[in-house]
């Protein structure tokens, strides 16, 4: 976990911005925030402001591992 913490994106691969749902490969250009310990990636500034206003709307649930 402190490997991926220090350098997350030689670990991730396609992610979905929440707003626009569209999938991409963040590289260090895109924008993001932590939320519930969660790092989102956005394909730009203007998605990450409009999920500020609202993010309940653009949340993904939480899905634990099988036993949690």
């Amino acid at each position: 976990l402190a490997k991926f913490r220090a350098d997350p994106l030689k670990y991730v691969g396609t992610v979905t911005d929440p707003v626009t749902r569209e999938r991409f490969r963040p590289d260090r250009n895109h924008p993001k925030l932590v939320r519930d310990g969660r790092i989102i990636w956005f394909t730009k500034v203007e998605n990450v402001e409009r999920f500020r206003a609202g993010p309940e709307a653009y949340m993904p649930p939480m899905i634990g591992m099988q036993g949690d």
